[in-house]
């Protein structure tokens, strides 16, 4: 598995917005809050010191529902056996990914499958992918034969609050593609408001 291209949003904005339902006023224009870090230190200060209390909340109390608002985009190249398990999180949106229907016999498979698929096997694979490249009424019997050790990539796009459920479901998951995928979750920026490891 790779984690490729991310970008997030929202952080500091989403940040300020943790302290809404305390508001008795109506917020003020923090601009693009892009000031020196002196200056941007100085007004996130509180809103970080508020933030790291809130993301502590138990899953599904929603008072760390602001972590909803720092959205994250990134690539992943991962198995079809990861890519399933990805998509019972409803909160994880697949932006565009490979398509087997429309490349598939085009693929290098000996490049995209995970080690340890038996040689075999791939031998008949790669007959069946020829076959299909030839005649395409036998595209179908070659798509059921493409195994869950296969990689693909997608862009994803998901939130902080997402993740934090993913974090707690899947660190320790026996699927090696996961815990590469959690190892990345822990790279983000405040990964302890996913991970819930804050320092004592």
């Amino acid at each position: 598995m790779k984690v490729l291209n991310q970008r997030i949003y929202d952080l500091k904005e989403s940040v300020i917005a943790s302290g809404y339902p305390m508001l008795t006023a109506f917020p003020e224009d923090y601009g693009t809050l892009e000031s020196g870090p002196p200056r941007l230190w100085e007004i996130m200060k509180p809103h970080i010191q508020r933030a790291c209390k809130l993301a502590k909340a138990s899953k599904g109390s929603g008072h760390d529902c602001f972590l909803k608002g720092i959205r994250v985009s990134v690539d992943v190249i991962a198995s079809i056996k990861w890519w399933i398990q990805a998509e019972r999180y409803t909160h994880l949106d697949i932006v565009s990914s490979m398509s087997t229907m429309h490349q598939g016999v085009n693929f290098d498979l000996q490049n995209m499958i995970q080690e340890g698929y038996p040689a075999e096997m791939l031998k008949s694979l790669l007959a069946l992918q020829q076959e299909a490249r030839a005649d395409p009424s036998k595209l179908e019997h070659f798509l059921q034969a493409l195994p869950g050790g296969l990689q693909l990539s997608a862009r994803i796009s998901s939130n902080y609050l997402q993740f934090k459920t993913i974090y707690a479901q899947r660190h320790n998951h026996r699927l090696t593609d996961w815990q590469t995928f959690c190892n990345w979750l822990e790279t983000l920026p405040f990964s302890e408001w996913i991970t819930q490891k804050f320092d004592k």
